[in-house]
């Protein structure tokens, strides 16, 4: 089961992310949040690595000051 850890704001954020998690080897899928907002995607996960995918970006986010 894939497990929702980030929105993003538009797909060049989502992408970002997306690339970051990939490169830690994290296995990452895209997705429209909804219709009503095609703009606002999800960053999803398989379940299992969603705490550690979770603490790599927050540790991430931290190391660039955002």
């Amino acid at each position: 089961m894939w497990t929702v850890i980030y929105l993003a704001s538009d797909r060049r954020k989502a992408e970002e992310v997306q690339q970051h998690l990939q490169k830690e080897g994290f296995l990452v899928m895209l997705r429209s949040a909804n219709a009503d907002e095609p703009f606002t995607m999800e960053v999803l996960v398989p379940e299992t690595e969603a705490q550690e995918a979770q603490d790599f970006l927050t540790d991430l986010w931290i190391s660039f000051g955002r």
